[in-house]
Parts: C-alpha cells; structure tokens; sequence
C-alpha cells in the first residue's frame, strides 16, 4: 500500500481536486482506492494541526488531531485498499503555516504507522499567476494588497523540506490547462500518481473557485478601510461576513455585465517573475517544470496615489466608476436590508404586547 499526500499548493485547484474525491469516494473504493472522509471533511484540514503557526507541538494542542488521525487510521484499515489518497492544502499555505521541520516529522511519523510508503504530491504554478490568485483571496478577507515586491513562492523549498523529512522525490506538476492531462485536474492527479484504473469517465468535472473582477477587488478594499485624515485603519469581518461581502459584490458586478477578469500590468508581472527566477531554475532542474507564459497586459496606472481609491489600481486596469458605483449599491442594499430587519423586529414586538 502507498499514501500519497497531496500538500496543494494553494490555488491550484485543490479544492476542485477534492470535491471530485468526495463525491466519488465509492468509486475510488471500487477502484481499490481510499479517500478517508471524517465528518464529510473532504480537504481534510485536521492535518493541518501539525503546523498551523505554531512552534511545537504540544500534549494539549494535539489532543483533537490524535482523535482524528485515529479515526481516520481505522478509517483506512476498514476500507482495506491498496492506495490512499490525502490531500490539504494548508500544509503549503505560506499564510497560515509555519512549516516546522519537527512538526512535520511528528506528521511524517503518525503517517508511517498506516504504511511506511508515503508519496509527496505538488502542484505549482506560474509564479505571476500565483501571486494574482493568492491577491484574490487576500482581498476577500483583508485589506490592502500583497506586494508584488516582496511576493515569493518558495515552491521548491518548501517541497525541498518535505521531501527531506519523507526522504522521498516528489510527484511535482504544474498546474495550467495546457499542462493538465486532458485539461482535467483529477485525470492529471490520477495519472501523476498512477492511479489511472480509477475510472472517471462518467464523472462531472467540478470548478469550484472563480475570478473577481478588478472592480469588485476595489470595492472590498474599500469596504475593509476606514479612512480618517492621513491615517488607514482595517475594519474586522468575520468569515461569514467575508464571504457575503464578495459574493454579493460579485453578484452586482454580474448584473452589470460580463465582469472583466483580473490581468495584471506587464511591469508587475516582470517583477515578480525577476523575484522568483532562482525559485523557477530549481523547480526546471529537480523537477522538470518549464512554466507556461503567464497573462499580463501592457500599461500602468495612470492615476496619481493621492487619487486612488486602491492600490489594486497600481496592479491592473480597473474601471474606477464601476467600483465605485458597485460599492455603492452595496451599501445602498445593505441599509435596505436593514431598514427591512427593524420593520419586521416592530411588528414582532407589536404582536407580542398584543
């Protein structure tokens, strides 16, 4: 028996990866394939409590992760199959992770106990690109953008130290669609792997994460910062608010128009190229990986600092009347919705007096 650990990286379509794992875990199994599900987690995020920020691991904070590497032990031995697939993004996540050479040796160690043949899988993906997603996801939550200065990718030495601590070469791919097999994710991961008697030409392919627009990323960046005289403070969502934010944002941008998708200026995409060309060399030496040209457009803002309403117009083209407008109806909406709230809270009350 072989597990092999797929360690994302992030945007990557791991998550597209994962619900076609979750969805046709019986036909993995049939396959002779184990996707082990503990409370329908299909990313499997308890491994990600090997390294998740912390410096050691301790009695006290592993007490959850022994319980759900114990279920999932049994897990498998129930399944009897000859594979097992894991895979968690998190455990590549530069913004949550730590990436403790110990900590990951306590992982390595918990693994062996269900088979010393433990396999590394990893996707990586053009450097600019990368940023650019990764840019996405960050509005959604917080302000401000990540620099394109200071953005590093640190693919291969990261996979480097896994492969140190499993003393093993890993499975690298690249993700882009014209580096996938058949296009396809899971035929690619399958392929990679080996695990080609798995039978997915019924399955659906699933897209599970989508562009925002350049107008959309201004207008959460302009909803995450209270401005007050020369100084910028961030507003606090929580998750849930979050993702209501950029979803009904998104929803705006929609009914609009077609949303124009997020390219970033050639001189932002040069930089961060410049910046990971060591990162580039080691993963075409180790790996074989010659990256697929990343999109960029020619141009730069043209809107002094002092008159933007984002740094995100110092990355890409961004129509600042649609961002605005869009941030607009937002907040337009939402004090409809609260207006709505407190008539229904006063009839409720009426009744009760009643």
């Amino acid at each position: 028996m072989a597990i092999f650990l797929h360690i994302g990286f992030p945007k990557t379509a791991t998550t597209s990866l994962q619900l076609a794992f979750r969805e046709h875990v019986a036909d993995l199994k049939a396959a002779d394939v184990c996707y082990p599900l503990i409370d329908d987690d299909f990313k499997q995020r308890y491994l990600r409590l090997y390294d998740q920020k912390r410096q050691n691991l301790t009695e006290a904070s592993t007490g959850d992760l022994k319980k759900s590497m114990q279920l999932m032990m049994e897990l498998i031995q129930e399944a009897n199959c000859s594979d097992v697939v894991l895979s968690c993004e998190e455990l590549t996540n530069f913004m949550m992770m730590q990436y403790n050479q110990k900590n990951l040796e306590v992982m390595r160690d918990a693994l062996r106990k269900i088979d010393d043949d433990v396999r590394i899988v990893a996707y990586v993906r053009n450097p600019s690109d990368f940023y650019l997603s990764i840019l996405q996801e960050k509005i959604k939550r917080y302000a401000g953008v990540l620099e394109p200065e200071t953005f590093h990718t640190n693919f291969a030495k990261t996979i480097r130290l896994y492969e140190t601590v499993f003393e093993t070469k890993a499975i690298v791919r690249e993700f882009h669609p014209s580096k996938l097999i058949k296009r396809d994710i899971v035929a690619d991961f399958l392929s990679a792997t080996g695990l080609t008697r798995v039978d997915i030409s019924k399955w659906e392919p699933i897209v599970s994460n989508e562009s925002i627009s350049p107008e959309v990323l201004c207008a959460l960046d302009l909803a995450r910062r209270e401005m007050g005289g020369s100084k910028t403070s961030e507003l606090s969502f929580a998750f849930q608010e979050s993702e209501m934010f950029w979803r009904k944002m998104g929803r705006i941008s929609r009914e609009v128009g077609t949303p124009s998708k997020p390219v970033l200026f050639r001189h932002v995409h040069d930089t961060i190229m410049a910046l990971n060309a060591d990162d580039i060399k080691l993963l075409k030496e180790r790996y074989g990986i010659s990256f697929a040209e990343g999109k960029c457009v020619e141009g730069q803002s043209a809107v002094p600092k002092k008159h933007q309403i984002s740094a995100i117009e110092n990355l890409m083209k961004v129509d600042k009347q649609l961002a605005i407008y869009i941030w607009s109806v937002f907040s337009v909406r939402a004090i409809r919705e609260i207006f709505t709230l407190r008539k229904k809270v006063r009839r409720l009350r009426a009744s009760e007096e009643k």
